[in-house]
């Protein structure tokens, strides 16, 4: 586990993009009302990147690691809000 919750700049194309389509709100939606869940999710992805990564997808360990810190999710949350305005 890292020792702090930080962005990839992966994290921050993703963010962007989002932001480009106008998705933000919703996943922030999203975040607030699945908040307990997502040290679970993260642990979901950190099972899953070895396939993805065979697959071609090297940034689901990232994820993990971000989702699966206690202050991941609140790292996420200030970066949609600053990506939103």
């Amino acid at each position: 586990m890292p020792m702090s919750a930080e962005l990839t700049p992966a994290m921050r194309r993703t963010i962007e993009t989002l932001a480009q389509r106008r998705m933000i709100a919703s996943v922030l939606l999203f975040l607030s009302g699945h908040r307990p869940l997502l040290f679970f999710a993260g642990q979901g992805l950190a099972l899953t990147a070895p396939l993805a990564g065979l697959l071609g997808s090297s940034t689901l360990d990232d994820w993990a690691d971000l989702l699966s810190h206690p202050d991941g999710p609140v790292v996420l949350h200030d970066a949609l809000a600053e990506a939103e305005q």
